[in-house]
């Protein structure tokens, strides 16, 4: 394993021994200094002063003020470096000016310099002369001129050096802050729409309805998530722009070269710091038509002359999104020290304090659960359109014989098509808006509506196929709800809080030798709070068709009302990262140190050596509101609730669950579920008034007794442990070194340029570790594990396991770059003063591995990637047109899957989840059961077996079919496209930019193991057996009898497989009372018994997700190595902007920038076969392209009644032409109506305003 802190190494000497003989061996030429060569285009004075100190090697530095707006002559061809700034000042008022205590050269106004006469130590002179900041560049710092406009000219990511980008031959993009700033954008996230190949989340939406809102993560190249990176130390939060001077984008495997690897891609956020000799204040705001608001507050002061600078910006932002009400604040401060105790000396320390509080709108409107109800009639259901349920007092114990009428079951179901009557006992408690006062009550006596979605039930009705893509179906008009409501504003939100701290060392040890140190620490604390968590809670609109409260006596108030509901609960957690890197630098330029010609012929060389290691740490709790006994004389006592099937214990007491020995306190009827009824008079957007997420709830039962549900203190371990009531708490230690050598060669005349960078990685993770606490039954006294009573420990007491050496993985991969200028610097020159480049690069990484296992319970292997890219760059006009042309290549694997083909899982999951939850009693019973399992003995045992414990955890807290558990699928994923980027300035007031990708991604061993699962499982779930009646899951005495119940009343207890047992699960959810419902009898379903009835079988269920569903077992093999269309594969962008700088519109620009997306996959054909609906792979649907046009004005300039301060006025309109309100995310594939659709953003205006104070 690489160390994690810094020690001499046999690479580390050996390069400090090969720079110091090539330093002392090679004679210095300074005195007399050589021709050079320059390749300078004519432009702005400031880009080209830049470019003239690269191409020497020489300090070159001026006052930012006295450069901008001037322009320079273009110089090419061998001139020393005097001979070349002079020629490029010519005709300006600016002159060079030589300070003969140092290599240093400086530019200053010709008046200025004249009063030299004796010269004296430069930058000072300068300094004292001017008043003005001196700018130092050096061949390896990107300066901060080159942050301006839209084209950056260089870049230090693809290599270590500071590099020009024509240079380069991997893809780089640079989005500098003044092109952000000129579109209204704040960050990298909203910039990203105009990136040549990397998208957001507002362009890529899962085809899995969640509650997510915002930006989110950035996709590369359609392939996975593009690695955050600060400074090129990796980072978690994600940056915003008040505190940065670019942000570069880098395509494909290991273009940053150092840090750790991105088999995909990485985003590099480069921080703003201090100028020397500056003082500036600067004020800066923006409104939007949603409601936002931003403000920031910009400092730069010189603290000692030359010596110490600091830089300070304070952010608060309060962004809004649509719908409304929504909200993403955000607090930053920032603040930065540069000192430069000597002259090739600097240090500089940054710290950034971040907190933010979210609650963004969902992209998909609600799910339609009331649908079926509202026009069961129409549909051919008897019960009618609207129909209310009479639950009362008779349905709930049903009725015997008698009176000429015949005997009806409990809960007896008249149409199971239009009713659920699951009831899975959660205790619900209804929050905000409860005028009636309905107190928490249990759901078992009471029904629900069902999913029109669900292709059991209603065959024909809506196509089975693309709806078994989703959790449901949307609402497609505003009849029963308004979509534009912002449906869960009060009922789910986010808190962040973290803290960065970089440290940098910079030092020039001799000449073109250097050395550079850096650190980064960064601390993440997360709390995630939902009302409404689990399967669709919060996403369905229900509707309540009872006629009474679960008491069946009681008239229900909120009869035929609207409301959303779901599992309370929420999660905390933290991460830690310590990041260290100590890189030496040499650059050996024989043309300036040789005369002889030969020597001067082998170029200009770069060499660094980099080491860098990170370990990181983090750890994440789900809690879960779960109602606890009270001990009254050493016995348990639960509360007394309406319409809750109780268990009933020998002695007659009435609990949620089992008390006594048997006590747990995951059991189901324990779960608190919320409740928000909504609509015209209540409101449309739920509300939670009344319960704090996150803190002890006060619920008072039908006694007016007031119980207190606390899920972060729900018990006592035996040596006064903090016990917890939730589930999946897990989280992974890494460490992760890097040694790493870079070369860069200019050759024959700087017309080749050849990259070289060879990285050894090894990574290291292991997870987190739950202690072993004890607990005492205060019934029994009995002292057993806390996980087999329901509790977890709390997560401040978890550690994480020792690094094993086993799962250890080292690599070793490389860069190999070359770029050729064929026609630079001959005697003749290309018409349109034309300069080509041709590049190419082939380069391979791995990133580090983690702690996500594949179902056999291995760990999944770390992912790498490799790829090529090549094309080229023409250049006309001197330079003020570049078009780049690429072509790429990339692989990566094992990398995640999308939601639709990772939909396997939630194929198999329904049932799963019953036999983990309900058809088995303890892990002994499971393994009992099932002695042979599918993949059984591949991986680590434990986690391959899908144990599911009372908590619904499973093996340490882990699941294997919980949505938050460590396992993957995965597939090895290939992209090859063509992309072109076009920077044009066809005048100096206008800028063109114009970017294009065309792409086709291939995946290929899509979800093989889990492939393998559902084979190996269907064979054993055919010849596994179940004793007829015995539900152990079930809360019912009746179904845990082992010897099994007599469901069917013909006098026999038989034994069933899969194929004749009712499918227990929902939306995820199973609920055992289904398995064990009396209107299901085991064997009496339609398949084996004529007139049976006709729900889904746990096979029936299984088929039809697993092996005929969108995401089932036939699709994945379809799209084993063929292209997926459910990726984009083309999109373009085109961006422009005129400044007027004369006349009376003096300081007033006007852009626009346009957006073209592909159409995007939304669904797939359907045929028959044997009469089951299945995926037709062969035939695609496709949605609409996407446009998008911005328009940007804005005006800048200065004010006598500001006090002759400089400010700027931007209007900027985003989406200036909506299309749509929604758009179709999935299609029924024989109407053409839509089956989920998201929203669209509408137009938004966004008012900027800064102002130097």
């Amino acid at each position: 394993m690489f160390p994690l802190m810094p020690h001499p190494t046999r690479f580390a000497r050996w390069l400090l021994a090969a720079v110091l003989i090539l330093s002392l061996n090679v004679r210095s030429s300074r005195a007399n200094p050589a021709p050079q060569r320059f390749d300078i285009p004519a432009g702005d004075a400031a880009t080209a002063l830049r470019l003239a100190a690269q191409q020497a090697g020489r300090e070159i530095m001026f006052p930012a003020a006295i450069v901008q707006g001037v322009r320079v002559a273009a110089v090419r061809g061998e001139f020393t470096v005097e001979e070349a700034v002079t020629r490029m000042l010519a005709g300006t008022d600016l002159q060079l000016v030589n300070d003969a205590g140092s290599s240093a050269l400086a530019v200053g106004r010709a008046a200025a310099a004249a009063t030299q006469r004796n010269p004296r130590p430069l930058q000072p002179t300068l300094t004292a002369a001017l008043g003005e900041e001196v700018i130092t560049l050096t061949p390896f710092q990107v300066g901060a001129d080159d942050n301006t406009g839209w084209a950056p000219s260089e870049t230090l990511a693809g290599t270590r050096f500071k590099t020009k980008l024509s240079d380069l031959a991997s893809q780089i993009d640079v989005f500098t802050l003044d092109f952000m700033e000129e579109f209204g954008f704040t960050s990298i996230e909203s910039a990203s729409v105009y990136s040549l190949n990397i998208e957001n989340s507002t362009e890529f939406v899962n085809n899995v309805e969640s509650k997510g809102g915002g930006e989110g993560d950035l996709r590369v190249r359609g392939i996975g998530q593009a690695r955050r990176t600060r400074e090129f130390f990796a980072a978690n939060s994600r940056s915003d722009n008040y505190n940065l001077e670019r942000v570069t984008l880098a395509s494909g495997p290991n273009p940053m070269m150092f840090g750790i690897g991105a088999p995909t891609g990485a985003v590099d956020s480069s921080l703003a710091r201090p100028i020397m000799n500056r003082n500036t204040r600067q004020l800066k705001t923006q409104f939007d038509s949603f409601g936002g608001l931003r403000g920031e507050l910009h400092l730069n002061q010189t603290l000692i002359q030359n010596k110490l600078a600091f830089r300070g910006a304070l952010l608060a932002d309060n962004k809004k999104f649509y719908p409304r009400p929504s909200i993403d604040r955000e607090r930053r401060g920032y603040a930065a020290l540069l000192y430069k105790p000597f002259k090739k000396t600097q240090f500089s320390v940054h710290y950034e304090n971040v907190t933010g509080h979210g609650r963004t709108p969902s992209r998909v409107p609600p799910l339609d659960r009331v649908r079926v109800w509202d026009q069961a009639g129409n549909l051919g259901s008897a019960v009618g359109n609207r129909p209310i349920f009479s639950n009362t007092l008779a349905w709930q114990t049903g009725r015997p014989a008698g009176g000429g009428l015949s005997a009806i079951g409990a809960k007896a179901n008249p149409d199971d098509r239009v009713f659920s009557t699951s009831g899975d006992g959660a205790i619900s408690v209804v929050g905000g808006n409860n005028p009636a006062g309905v107190r928490p009550f249990g759901s078992f006596y009471s029904v629900g509506v069902q999913n029109i979605a669900d292709n059991g039930r209603w065959p024909g009705i809506v196509d089975p196929v693309n709806a078994g893509t989703t959790r449901g179906v949307s609402l497609l008009n505003d009849d029963y709800y308004p979509r534009d409501a912002s449906y869960h504003y009060f009922t789910d939100f986010g808190d962040r809080d973290a803290s960065i701290v970089n440290l940098f060392f910079n030092q020039e040890i001799l000449r073109d030798l250097h050395f550079e140190a850096g650190y980064q620490r960064e601390d993440n604390k997360n709390f995630g709070a939902s009302y409404m968590a689990g399967g669709n809670g919060g996403l369905n609109l229900n509707v309540d068709p009872n006629r009474f409260l679960a008491d069946g006596v009681t008239s229900n108030p909120y009869a035929g009302k609207l409301y959303f509901d779901g599992l309370a609960g929420f999660d905390h957690g933290w991460a830690k990262s310590d990041e260290w890197r100590a890189a030496l630098s040499y650059e050996l330029d024989f043309k300036e140190r040789s005369k002889h010609r030969f020597l001067r012929g082998l170029g200009r060389h770069r060499i660094a050596g980099i080491v860098s290691a990170i370990e990181s740490k983090n750890l994440n709790q789900e809690y879960r509101y779960n109602l606890q006994p009270k001990i009254e004389n050493g016995r348990m006592r639960d509360p007394v609730f309406s319409g809750v099937n109780y268990n009933i214990e020998p002695d007659g007491r009435r609990g949620l669950g089992p008390l006594g020995s048997g006590y747990t306190a995951a059991s189901n009827n324990r779960v608190v579920n919320f409740r928000s009824y909504v609509g015209p008079d209540l409101g449309f957007v739920p509300r939670v008034d009344g319960y704090q997420i996150g803190e002890a709830w006060a619920i008072t039962d039908n006694n007016r007794e007031v119980w207190t549900v606390d899920p972060r203190n729900a018990g006592v371990g035996t040596k006064g442990e903090r016990l917890i009531t939730g589930r999946n708490t897990g989280g992974t230690h890494t460490e992760f070194g890097t040694k790493l050598l870079s070369y860069q060669g200019y050759l024959l005349g700087d017309r080749v340029v050849l990259t070289y960078g060879r990285r050894e990685d090894s990574n290291n993770t292991a997870r987190s570790a739950a202690p072993a606490v004890l607990w005492r039954n205060p019934e029994t006294g009995q002292i057993v594990s806390a996980a087999s009573a329901g509790y977890q420990a709390h997560i401040d007491l978890y550690g994480f396991d020792k690094m094993d050496p086993a799962t250890e993985a080292v690599g070793t991969t490389t860069l190999k770059g070359i770029v050729v200028h064929p026609f630079r610097d001959w005697r003749w020159k290309l018409p349109l003063g034309a300069d080509l480049s041709l590049m190419f690069t082939e380069s391979n990484t791995f990133a580090p591995n983690t702690t996500s296992r594949n179902p056999d319970g291995s760990f999944m292997a770390s992912e790498r990637g490799e790829g090529t890219d090549q094309g080229f760059r023409l250049g006309l006009f001197e330079g003020r047109f570049n078009l780049r042309y690429n072509e790429y290549d990339v692989a990566s694997s094992p990398t995640r899957l999308g939601a639709l083909f990772a939909g396997i899982r939630g194929a198999m999951r329904n049932v799963m989840k019953d036999i983990t939850r309900a058809m088995v009693a303890n892990e002994a019973d499971f393994r009992a059961k099932f002695p042979a399992w599918p993949l059984q003995g591949q991986g680590e045992p434990k986690f391959a077996y899908p144990f599911a414990a009372a908590n619904n955890g499973g093996f340490e807290t882990m699941n294997f079919f919980n949505y938050l558990d460590p396992y993957a699928v995965t597939a090895d994923t290939a992209a090859k496209g063509r992309e072109i980027t076009m920077q044009w300035k066809p005048t100096r007031n206008l800028d063109l930019r114009l970017t294009w990708n065309q792409q086709e991604v291939v995946q290929t061993k899509i979800a093989t193991q889990w492939i393998q699962f559902a084979d190996e499982f269907e064979r054993i779930m055919d010849k596994t057996l179940f004793t007829e009646g015995y539900v152990p899951g079930d809360t019912e005495a009746i179904y845990r009898n082992p010897s099994g119940f007599d469901m069917d009343g013909d006098g026999v207890i038989r034994q069933y497989t899969w194929n004749a047992i009712p499918i227990g699960a929902g939306a995820g959810q199973t609920v055992p009372q289904n398995i064990a419902a009396a209107n299901t009898p085991w064997g009496r379903n339609d398949d084996l018994f004529a007139g049976g009835w006709t729900g889904q079988t746990m096979k029936e269920n299984w088929i039809s997700n697993v092996r005929n569903g969108n995401s089932g077992v036939p699709v994945l093999q379809a799209y084993n190595g063929r292209p997926n269309e459910f990726t984009r594969d083309n999109r373009a962008n085109l961006n422009a902007m005129y400044r007027f700088s004369e006349g009376a519109l003096k300081g007033l620009r006007v852009g626009a920038g346009y957006r073209w997306r592909a159409p995007a996959a939304i669904g797939f054909g359907v045929k028959r076969i044997n009469g089951v609906a299945v995926p037709d792979v062969d035939t695609i649907q496709k949605g609409k392209a996407e446009t998008a046009v911005d328009l940007s004005f804005g005006y800048a300039g200065k004010s006598n009644w500001l006090g002759n301060r400089r400010y700027s006025l931007a209007l900027n309109i985003r989406n200036a032409f909506p299309q749509d309100r929604y758009d179709t995310r999935n299609r029924d594939f024989f109407n053409g109506n839509s089956l989920t659709t998201v929203r669209l953003i509408p137009r938004q205006f966004i008012l900027s305003y800064e102002i130097d104070l």
